[in-house]
C-alpha cells in the first residue's frame, strides 16, 4: 500500500493542518487493528494517510530486514484533498495551500478508503486480496479489481507489493508517524469514488468494514 514513490523522504508528521480533521467514521474492526505510520502529500494536491495492521509492525520489530509479510497483514489508505489556490505562471503547474512546512493543508475528504490484505503466503499479486470503499458508508468503489490497483502495485514486488516500506520500518523504530512528498500525480482510475454499479468487495474486509 502507499504510492509508487512513497518509499522516499521521511520525518515527523505535520502534514494535515486546515479545516480538516483525522476521520473517526473507520469501523471499529479497522481502528482496533490498524497503526496511522505515515502521511504522503502528492503534487496533484492529493493528501493521503497510511495505515498498517498491528501484526505488519510486530513483523518489522521482530525482523527489520523483512522481506515477506505473514498472511494476514493489512494495508489502508485514506484520501484527501488541498485547496487550489492559483497556478505557476510560467508552467501552469496547480498550486494547492500549504502549511509553513510546505505540507498540504487538507480542504475536502474524498472518503476513499483502499484496502490490501495478505492472504496466502509468497511474493506477487495473487498472494493480496485488494478493495475500495466509501469509508463512511462502507459501499465499495467502481474499480476492476485487482487490475486498477495491481497497475501501481506490480511495481513493489521486491517489497512484497508494498510501496511505503521504507516509511513503514522508519515509524516502527522512531514510533513517529512519517512524512513523504511524491511528485507523481495519483492515477485518475482510482482517484475519485465512482458512481454506477459496484464488484462486490472481497469476503475478507467485511467484517472489518462491520459498523
Amino acid at each position: 500500500m502507499g504510492s509508487r514513490c512513497a518509499a522516499g523522504g521521511s520525518g515527523p508528521d505535520r502534514a494535515g493542518a486546515g479545516p480538516i480533521s483525522a476521520r473517526r467514521s473507520l469501523s471499529p474492526g479497522l481502528q482496533d487493528q490498524l497503526a496511522k505510520y505515515a502521511v504522503v502529500d502528492r503534487s496533484d494536491g492529493m493528501s493521503r494517510d497510511l495505515y498498517a495492521s498491528r501484526d505488519a509492525v510486530e513483523a518489522l520489530e521482530r525482523d527489520p530486514r523483512l522481506r515477506e509479510f505473514p498472511v494476514g497483514v493489512l494495508f489502508a489508505l485514506e484520501v484527501y484533498s488541498a485547496r487550489l489556490v492559483g497556478r505557476d505562471p510560467k508552467t501552469r503547474a496547480p498550486r494547492f495551500e500549504v502549511t509553513p512546512q510546505g505540507h498540504l493543508v487538507r480542504s475536502k475528504d474524498e472518503r476513499t478508503l483502499h484496502l490490501m490484505q495478505k492472504v496466502q503466503p509468497g511474493f506477487g499479486s495473487q498472494n493480496w486480496a485488494f478493495g475500495g470503499f466509501d469509508p463512511v458508508t462502507a459501499k465499495p468503489l467502481k474499480l476492476q479489481l485487482p487490475g486498477d490497483c495491481l497497475l501501481c502495485h506490480q511495481a513493489a514486488m521486491m517489497s512484497d507489493m508494498a510501496f511505503s516500506m521504507n516509511l513503514l520500518k522508519h515509524f516502527v523504530t522512531s514510533g513517529a508517524v512519517q512524512y513523504s512528498f511524491c511528485p507523481q500525480p495519483w492515477a485518475t482510475i482510482v482517484s475519485v469514488s465512482m458512481t454506477g454499479a459496484a464488484p462486490s468487495p472481497p469476503p475478507v474486509f467485511m467484517a472489518l468494514l462491520a459498523p
